[in-house]
């Protein structure tokens, strides 16, 4: 983050202090998920590799669903992209990118469970409303609820763990580019 930058809460970032950084590149964990998802033995972690890596991660914060008994949802294949362009070269991964990938989503894991209060593996609008107001933002209900309509892909009404995720992708860009603007100030 940009110093003066205002995220915390819902907008809050995995450290990257250096120590933070090194600690997610050797996890053990995100490791030995990397050597299970390079498939091909390539090396890298191409998009339709990371498509299956972040299904397994979906489908741990949709363990307690009824829903996740019934129907598997995959993983959003564009905000697959999105990762794969924000941490990679757009087509693949290298072993580090991979585990700073791992290191955003599990960040954003435990945002979307604080998020979700009633734990139904999904956020409604009063809930995404909640986490805006306690990041700092103030919005009304009706703009949050356009915003949850907006990455809402399928049409349920509330906010999936992949979809969660591009909402936030999408808001980082536009927070990047305020900070870079305005250096962590209020106006530009």
């Amino acid at each position: 983050d940009t110093p003066g930058s205002r995220k915390r809460g819902l907008f809050c970032d995995a450290s990257q202090e250096p120590s933070a950084k090194a600690a997610r590149c050797t996890n053990a964990e995100f490791l030995a998920a990397f050597r299970a998802f390079d498939t091909d033995r390539s090396g890298f972690i191409e998009l339709a590799e990371l498509g299956s890596a972040l299904q397994a991660v979906q489908s741990s914060v949709e363990t307690n669903s009824p829903r996740s008994l019934l129907f598997q949802r995959p993983f959003q294949f564009t905000t697959s992209c999105w990762l794969c362009a924000r941490f990679g070269d757009g087509s693949r991964l290298t072993e580090i990118q991979f585990c700073e990938l791992l290191g955003y989503v599990s960040n954003l894991k435990t945002i979307f469970e604080q998020i979700d209060l009633d734990h139904s593996c999904s956020i409604e609008c009063g809930e995404l409303h909640r986490a805006f107001q306690l990041s700092g933002v103030s919005i009304g209900e009706d703009v949050v609820a356009q915003i949850g309509r907006s990455f809402d892909t399928d049409n349920t009404g509330t906010l999936e763990f992949d979809e969660f995720v591009q909402m936030r992708l999408e808001w980082d860009c536009y927070t990047s580019a305020w900070d870079a603007c305005t250096r962590g100030g209020s106006v530009i």
